[in-house]
């Protein structure tokens, strides 16, 4: 975890602080990239908990969002490469649905909803393009779309594509930078600014980032207590490995001073008991 001095609009946590208390700039970021106009927010939550009954995951949205014509949104901001992106949207749609049918909603009006993934580094290797737009349509003839209600975003400031618009380049390269461009990108460096001067969100991180740093030695010590035992199974291991080695030898010794060396060969194969008995050990 970075100190709290060095968090920007990319980290989860000022990400999360900022959309959650600025529904004016959470309602333009959808805007700008879905390119339409939305008429109201009605719900931004961040790190929305969503859990299963029955043994198995849930899954914790970074920021998730309802607008007044009951469309649901995920946005999550990922900094990192990840590996099974794609299969991670497939989970976060699913638990979705079983959130909204949790709620009474019936299979047959399932919400509308856009999953958005918002990544620093290119989430398709060998690509170019800034957006990635995903409908589920049929494969034999891709003008019929399923119309299941789902869409995936994926946005990424690593593209050279001419494939979306000024605003939302402006934003994307923000990202990077950190530098505003434009009236929007200028209102979320202040929002970042109000977050990180907060005392109760500074106090909120610290105990955060105090969690972690325990968790970690925790974990460290662990790994420690772990190499310890290891450590000396493979001791105990490999003392008696060179005990039965002795052992042979000396029997073999004892072969070849009272037998034939016909005998002590025989003995390279033979067993602990016959070793023993052979040597008198």
């Amino acid at each position: 975890m970075k100190s709290y001095n060095e968090l920007d609009f990319t980290d989860d946590f000022v990400f999360c602080k900022v959309l959650e208390n600025n529904q004016d700039l959470c309602k333009k970021l959808l805007e700008i990239i879905l390119e339409k106009k939305i008429t109201k927010i009605v719900y931004v939550h961040r790190q929305e908990p969503i859990d299963l009954n029955i043994a198995g995951r849930g899954v914790r949205l970074d920021v998730y969002i309802e607008d007044d014509e009951n469309t649901v949104y995920d946005i999550e901001m990922q900094t990192t490469k990840f590996r099974d992106l794609p299969r991670r949207s497939r989970y976060y749609q699913g638990m979705i649905d079983v959130g909204l049918l949790k709620k009474g909603s019936s299979f047959k009006i399932l919400n509308k909803s856009y999953i958005i993934f918002i990544c620093i580094e290119q989430p398709f290797k060998g690509e170019n393009r800034h957006k990635y737009v995903f409908h589920t349509y049929c494969d034999e003839d891709k003008r019929i779309q399923l119309e299941d209600g789902a869409t995936k975003i994926f946005l990424t400031p690593k593209g050279s594509a001419d494939d979306i618009s000024e605003d939302l380049k402006v934003f994307l390269d923000y990202l990077i930078c950190h530098i505003p461009q434009d009236d929007f990108t200028s209102r979320l460096e202040r929002a970042v600014s109000e977050t990180l001067d907060t005392d109760i969100w500074r106090n909120e991180y610290m105990f955060l980032y105090q969690k972690f740093e325990e968790e970690k030695e925790e974990a460290k010590e662990e790994a420690r207590k772990e190499g310890r035992a290891e450590g000396r199974a493979e001791g105990r291991a490999e003392g008696l490995a060179e005990g039965a080695h002795d052992g042979r030898i000396k029997a073999i010794a004892c072969i070849l001073r009272n037998g034939t060396k016909e005998d002590a060969v025989n003995l390279l194969n033979a067993t602990e008991e016959e070793i023993a008995e052979a040597g008198k050990i």
